[in-house]
């Protein structure tokens, strides 16, 4: 059983930080020893080196056009990384400070935008969409892999955090709206099947205050699920049989969006505004988690065409937008 929530350790405010409206998406890139996360309503991408997060001169902003639903990192290009935008999939690079559309998103039945998003072990990107307006389920769960964009389930609400087990054999995805985890028998070789080889778990559990957003798994399999306007990140043992809660972590305000695990094993968690709180990054050290830190972040890597394939078959091609790192949307 689980101690009560206000029995559960508190993650300390990293006060240096930025203060955050919408926080989201924490990735540590161990190349550089960098931390990024995004702001999502500020239109906001932020670097910081992992030795310098009490420094609040050291976070880097880079404002983008449009809102950001997820960052990850680029392997094949160490100086950029991939955003997943309203509109599309794009390539920022941090020393021309330039953003090149990869992918466009296809038509929806209501305006959406891209939400949260990770890659696979094979490099591929995953991402969800969300209704920008809310209630009509129009997002839909893709796959880019540098080249083809493919739909793989929908429709939902709000699709967020997306992992995968150590053994990279399933593949979790959270429905917002509907208090799910979503998980699918997993192939990196090929695509989970919606159908066959998957299955739903409530989280926290239907009758449970709080909706599960952003989504990260430790090494030793737990699947951590922050919960909005539940005040607290927890951890989560997930079988077929549900999921079954294992421990909590508060932090300061209603409204924690998403987590991640420092080098150190620390846990790390952005949160949004709310509750007369703004949001802002919060750390748990290592010594109090309880487990032994997390899995490698995977990085972006474009499919090599295949013989025969026409070059230039992505869903777009590249096109760099007449951008540089303009005011505020």
């Amino acid at each position: 059983m689980t101690r009560p929530i206000e029995d559960a350790p508190l993650a300390a405010r990293i006060d240096a930080a930025p203060n955050l409206i919408l926080g989201e998406c924490p990735i540590v890139d161990e190349r550089s020893d960098t931390l990024l996360f995004i702001d999502i309503a500020a239109c906001a991408l932020f670097r910081v080196p992992l030795s310098r997060l009490d420094d609040p001169e050291a976070y880097e902003r880079v404002r983008l056009p449009d809102e950001p639903g997820c960052v990850v990192l680029d392997g094949d290009r160490p100086d950029a990384v991939l955003l997943g935008l309203p509109t599309g999939v794009f390539r920022y690079s941090w020393g021309a400070g330039e953003l090149t559309q990869l992918a466009a998103l296809p038509p929806a039945a209501a305006p959406v935008r891209i939400n949260d998003g990770s890659c696979d072990a094979a490099g591929r990107f995953w991402f969800g969409t969300m209704n920008r307006a809310g209630g009509e389920p129009a997002g839909a769960l893709f796959c880019f892999d540098g080249r083809d964009l493919v739909r793989v389930d929908g429709p939902v609400a709000c699709w967020n955090g997306l992992g995968w087990s150590p053994g990279g054999d399933v593949m979790y995805a959270t429905d917002t709206i509907g208090q799910e985890l979503r998980c699918y028998d997993f192939d990196p070789d090929g695509l989970p099947n919606p159908g066959e080889g998957s299955w739903r778990v409530a989280v926290p559990g239907q009758a449970e205050a709080g909706l599960p957003d952003g989504l990260v798994v430790d090494a030793d399999g737990g699947v951590w699920s922050a919960l909005w306007d539940a005040g607290r990140v927890s951890r989560f043992r997930v079988t077929r049989a549900g999921a079954r809660e294992l421990f909590s972590v508060r932090v300061d305000g209603p409204r924690p969006t998403a987590a991640t695990f420092l080098p150190d094993g620390a846990l790390l968690v952005t949160s949004a505004a709310g509750g007369g709180v703004t949001g802002g990054l919060s750390v748990l050290p290592a010594a109090m988690t309880g487990v032994r830190g997390g899995l490698p972040e995977n990085r972006f890597r474009a499919r090599a065409a295949s013989s025969g394939e026409a070059p230039g078959a992505s869903p777009t091609a590249p096109e760099k937008l007449g951008w540089t790192n303009p005011p505020f949307c």
